[in-house]
Parts: structure tokens; C-alpha cells; sequence
């Protein structure tokens, strides 16, 4: 009977110790896994995982600032081809063409002002008469010397060519929607009049002096 109440006391105190035992190991913090192994990486920058895609954000930032890079040199190409072919303008002086005769007219010369591009006759090519007179303009424009006139107002840039201006013909006081586009390598500029539909209307091709 003694020995018996011995081995259940012996049981009371070991059972304890190994529960205590068995906890600690269930408990205890995992060994660190080596790189590479285990679970994907899931966001959290730890160990050398975190270092390579440090690395790689890295390598994306320089990929950007490269694109960047190249994004600039398009756009000084771009500003170098509009410096290497300063002639596809209209400014400068043009020798007018008559659409109907083929005779060159008169110079014109063509500025910009103020955001637009406007243009004054500066000689006339075998004058009807000594000085003649724009006796048929409107407004301001009425009475004044041809030579010297402003006849081109209100051009504005629209990609490769000009549009949304007027041109006043002297010869008849009438006011033209006007349309003008370098060709040839700015060496000549068409110049479409018009009333109403662009379809319609004349075009003249001026040639460049200056």
C-alpha cells in the first residue's frame, strides 16, 4: 500500500515537469530559415530578401530616370529640326505670283506681332498708275498707298501650316479668309484664299526673296 501511494505521488510530480517541458518546446521562437527558403516573400523587407528588391526598386528608379533621359533628347531632336529648317515659315519676303497670268505681282513682307503673323506690300511690279491708292479698301485701309499696305492680319500657327487669317486684295477691297503653308522647303508659300468653304476659293504660290 505504501509503495502504491509512492509511484501515484511520483506520477503528481512528473506529470507537471513534462507539461512544463512540452509547453516550452511548443512555445519557442522558430529557427531562422535560411534565404530562400519558406514561405514567399510577402512585402516586409527582412534579411537579404528585402535587400534584393531594394536593389531592384533601384534598378527601376535608374530605368526611369533613363526614360527620362531619353524623353529629353526627344524633345531637344524636336527643337533642333524646327532650328535646322527655320525656313518653314511664312516670315520674310515673298515675290507674289499671279494665279492667273503666272507675273510676279509685288514683294510682300511677312512678320509676326503679337502671337500672329501679318504682312505689308512693299513694291508693286508695274504699277497701273504712279502711287496708286487702294481706293477700294475698307475701313482704314481706304484710300491709303498700296505700297506700304497691310493686307495680312491675324495668321495663326496651326501644326505645319497657317490658318484663320485674312488677306485683303487691293485690287478689289474684298477681304479673303486666307490659309498659307510653306512647301518646297519653305523656298515657296501657298497661299489659299477663300470666302466660305475652304474648298473653294483661289491659291497663289509665292516665292521666297528673303
Amino acid at each position: 500500500m505504501a509503495v502504491a501511494t509512492r509511484s501515484i505521488w511520483s506520477a503528481l510530480i512528473v506529470a507537471p515537469a513534462m507539461l512544463i517541458a512540452i509547453t516550452a518546446v511548443m512555445t519557442a521562437p522558430a529557427a531562422a530559415q535560411p534565404a530562400g527558403e519558406g514561405e514567399p516573400w510577402s512585402g516586409t523587407s527582412r534579411g537579404p530578401a528585402g535587400g534584393s528588391n531594394g536593389s531592384a526598386s533601384g534598378s527601376n528608379s535608374s530605368n526611369s530616370g533613363a526614360n527620362g533621359s531619353n524623353s529629353g533628347a526627344s524633345v531637344a531632336a524636336g527643337a533642333s529640326l524646327d532650328e535646322d529648317n527655320p525656313a518653314m515659315t511664312p516670315v520674310g519676303l515673298w515675290r507674289t505670283i499671279d494665279d492667273l497670268t503666272g507675273k510676279a505681282r509685288s514683294l510682300v513682307r511677312i512678320r509676326e506681332r503679337g502671337g500672329v503673323l501679318v504682312g505689308r506690300i512693299e513694291q508693286i511690279f508695274e504699277p497701273s498708275r504712279p502711287n496708286p491708292t487702294c481706293d477700294l479698301c475698307p475701313g482704314d485701309s481706304k484710300g491709303q498707298p498700296i505700297e506700304g499696305l497691310q493686307i495680312i492680319r491675324e495668321l495663326k500657327r496651326f501644326a505645319d501650316r497657317w490658318a484663320d487669317g485674312q488677306i485683303l486684295n487691293p485690287e478689289d477691297g474684298k477681304v479673303y479668309n486666307l490659309r498659307a503653308t510653306p512647301v518646297d522647303g519653305g523656298r515657296k508659300l501657298e497661299m489659299h484664299g477663300y470666302i466660305g468653304l475652304p474648298l473653294l476659293g483661289r491659291t497663289q504660290t509665292w516665292i521666297r526673296e528673303q
